[in-house]
């Protein structure tokens, strides 16, 4: 019973990101905690936003105990915020209102956002 609930409450958030979203604001963590104050990007373009929202809304629970670093970033879209990790080959996102559950993201999204971020040389 608790596996459906959490299954459908995660279900409802990231229909709620399938919404408009209007911009997508980016920003650069040093910890869970804290902001990097240099770093913050807001993406107005719809193609651009489409790139975060597929990511997001494609990714795939993971199973297990979760015991992650840092996040790379913050992403803010809509109501909703999400910690993203992104290495080379993959991607990384969890809900902040609930860090014990993550999600990969499809090799195709993890590309995307990679390729988003080297090219706006964010990284």
């Amino acid at each position: 019973m608790r596996k459906t609930t959490v299954l459908l409450l995660f279900i409802l958030i990231l229909s709620a990101c399938g919404g408009k979203v209007d911009e997508v604001t980016l920003y650069e963590m040093n910890s869970f905690s804290e902001i990097n104050d240099d770093f913050t990007v807001v993406i107005t373009d719809e193609e651009d936003i489409e790139i975060f929202k597929k990511a997001v809304n494609g990714a795939k629970k993971q199973s297990g105990n979760v015991d992650m670093v840092d996040p790379d970033y913050k992403m803010e879209m809509g109501d909703d915020s999400y910690f993203l990790w992104t290495s080379p080959e993959n991607g990384t996102v969890s809900n902040t209102k609930d860090t014990h559950t993550i999600y990969q993201l499809t090799s195709d999204s993890a590309s995307q956002v990679n390729e988003w971020l080297s090219k706006h040389e964010i990284d």
